[in-house]
């Protein structure tokens, strides 16, 4: 049987038992594998894109540097399986567990995460553009340096989320929870921030050019050394913010809720406007 895994070409194996068998870079593509047991198999470089693997049983599974792009895996156990550096474009994750999974520097491009559970997953450096996360469970989970552009996260919670160097530019966030996150060095260009809670949250050196942050909540916010030209503070909450050595200039400040503007002593205002 384990040969003729590695054969390759269509093969209907589904609901077989490969728990714990060595298949590092198999052949699986376009193959029948729904319902199959391959808990921790190792298919390391193993191919099985577009393949049938509907609520498979991948529990630590190592599928590191595996292609699986275009493959349904569709309420699938891979609860801390390995995908790290895997292909998985437009896979169909749709209410998978993928808690305690890694999924660093995953090529996660258009996937379907909708109703996945990616609690305490590790999905720094992946790359989640286009993707769509909606119902997707993200409690405890590493995004830093992921890449997260054109996104629309309206109203999600990222509470005490780690999302250092992650690159979020163009994105919409109104309404969304960033309290006390971690978002140092990240890249927030033209973000849409409206009526968003970043309080608490550490934007030390992030780029957040062009933002509207437009009746946020950005108190005791530390934007030390960030770089917000041009962005739109209009009525945001600024109580206790930290600005010292940002790149304020050009930006709105109408209206803003401050405790009093020596909190903008050591940041760069040029040609911010006030009232």
């Amino acid at each position: 049987m384990q040969n003729l895994l590695l054969l390759g070409g269509f093969v209907d194996l589904s609901w077989g038992d490969f728990s714990g068998l060595n298949l590092a870079k198999a052949n699986l593509r376009e193959s029948n594998l729904a319902g199959a047991n391959f808990a921790s198999a190792n298919l390391r470089g193993a191919k099985i894109f577009q393949n049938n693997l509907e609520v498979t049983n991948l529990r630590n599974a190592d599928l590191s540097e595996a292609n699986l792009s275009k493959t349904n895996l569709s309420s699938a156990d891979l609860q801390a399986a390995n995908l790290s550096r895997a292909n998985l474009r437009s896979v169909n994750f749709r209410d998978a567990n993928l808690s305690q999974s890694i999924l660093k520097k995953a090529k996660l491009c258009g996937a379907d995460l909708s109703g996945a559970d990616l609690t305490g997953a590790d999905l720094s450096g992946a790359d989640l553009s286009q993707a769509k996360l909606g119902g997707a469970k993200l409690a405890g989970a590493n995004l830093a340096g992921i890449k997260l552009i054109r996104s629309n996260l309206y109203g999600w919670d990222f509470n005490g989320f780690v999302l250092t160097g992650a690159n979020l530019r163009w994105s919409k966030f109104a309404r969304t929870c960033f309290q006390g996150a971690d978002l140092r060095r990240a890249n927030l260009e033209k973000n849409d921030w409206i009526n968003a809670d970043v309080s608490g949250a550490d934007l030390t050196e992030a780029n957040l050019c062009d933002a509207d942050f437009s009746k946020a909540n950005l108190s005791n916010a530390n934007l030390s050394g960030a770089v917000a030209k041009r962005a739109n503070f209009l009525k945001a909450n600024l109580s206790g913010a930290n600005f010292n050595g940002a790149n304020l200039s050009r930006s709105i400040m109408k209206q803003a809720n401050s405790d009093n503007r020596r909190i903008f002593a050591e940041a760069n205002c040029t040609g911010c406007s006030w009232n």
